[in-house]
């Protein structure tokens, strides 16, 4: 009989050990900092006479192009893990056939090699890999792209909001 109470003893302390290590270690997974993004910079496209290819009368570029970096990203507290960076639009209302355009224009500082994103990426309504890494990288330039603009859109005048995410990938 005591060699049965010694052995329920054995396994509840077993069992509490267990549980125990279980909860630390999930709370260790909680506490874990996941990757952050933080995002530099923009783009106010504003349009005149100039924009016109070949002056009064005549209609604008197939395309217009900011500057390579108007906007920087960083991607930071990764813990040396892998990442994936996406992109999408967050504006109703954007007029039909005008297209908005991403691409990456260098590395930045830190994860190197970086994998994508150095052609112009159409963003849409969904989102859409810009690019990916592996551990911190700092300052990444992005430069976007408006084509699609026809002076038969009229005037108007049109915030876009471009939503930029980074989750973690195994």
């Amino acid at each position: 009989m005591s060699h049965e109470r010694q052995f329920d003893h054995e396994c509840r302390s077993c069992r509490t050990r267990c549980l125990l290590s279980c909860l630390l270690a999930l709370g260790v997974a909680v506490a874990a900092p996941a990757a952050e993004l933080q995002v530099q910079g923009g783009w106010d496209l504003t349009l005149d006479g100039g924009a016109l290819i070949w002056g009064a009368g005549s209609d604008l570029g197939p395309a217009l192009t900011s500057d390579p970096a108007a906007i920087t990203v960083s991607v930071i507290n990764t813990g040396g893990n892998a990442w994936t960076v996406s992109a999408r639009r967050a504006s109703p209302g954007w007029p039909h056939g005008l297209a908005l355009n991403c691409r990456r224009t260098g590395e930045g500082l830190g994860a190197l090699p970086l994998r994508g994103g150095a052609g112009f990426v159409p963003i849409t309504d969904g989102p859409q890999v810009l690019f990916a890494g592996t551990g911190d990288a700092l300052v990444i330039p992005l430069q976007l792209q408006v084509a699609g603009l026809t002076v038969r859109l009229g005037l108007w005048a049109h915030d876009l909001s471009l939503v930029l995410r980074v989750e973690e990938t195994p």
